[in-house]
């Protein structure tokens, strides 16, 4: 079961849309949407829930400050061409195939740039292990680098949502 708030995450994936398209260029794919704060690793390791949930929210917090009194031109549900991408971060191998594939737009540990993450979360299975996910934004432009990233990925870590083939309860709301 998931606590997922579908109206926060609506907020964020405007917000996220918004910031990222003016940034976004194939020309520095590994840096282009990693904008300040910087983590403080090269790679952010998957296995940290709780490093990357502090991580998220101050990305969250930084995106929701700039757009503060400022109408965001994507507040509807158009994904402007992207897709929404789910990182299951128990299930990352670590092999560095995605940044590969996808010429460093995902890291080497299966990590989307922290400027494309939209909502981050845990999925707790009864009597089960906990299942932490990040859910990202991406833009069209780079959806041919992701699908080469999630052809090659041994452990399907990286899906798009649409593909999704194991039960997260909020998984249909996002699918419509």
């Amino acid at each position: 079961m998931s606590d997922f708030d579908l109206a926060l995450f609506k907020k964020q994936l405007a917000e996220t849309i918004e910031w990222c398209v003016p940034r976004f260029s194939m020309d520095d794919l590994k840096n282009c949407l990693r904008t300040p704060p910087k983590h403080s690793t090269e790679y952010i390791d998957p296995y940290k829930y709780a490093e990357i949930e502090q991580f998220a929210k101050i990305v969250f917090e930084k995106r929701a400050k700039a757009f503060v009194g400022r109408p965001i031109e994507n507040i509807n549900d158009s994904l402007q061409g992207g897709r929404l991408l789910l990182f299951d971060m128990n299930m990352s191998g670590k092999e560095g195939t995605s940044s590969v594939e996808s010429y460093d737009f995902i890291d080497g540990w299966d990590v989307p740039p922290w400027d494309t993450w939209i909502y981050i979360g845990v999925e707790k299975e009864e009597k089960k292990r906990d299942w932490p996910y990040l859910i990202s934004w991406i833009p069209l432009e780079a959806i041919h680098l992701v699908n080469e990233a999630i052809r090659w990925n041994s452990t399907e870590c990286i899906q798009w949502v649409q593909d999704v083939t194991y039960s997260l309860s909020f998984i249909d709301l996002l699918r419509s």
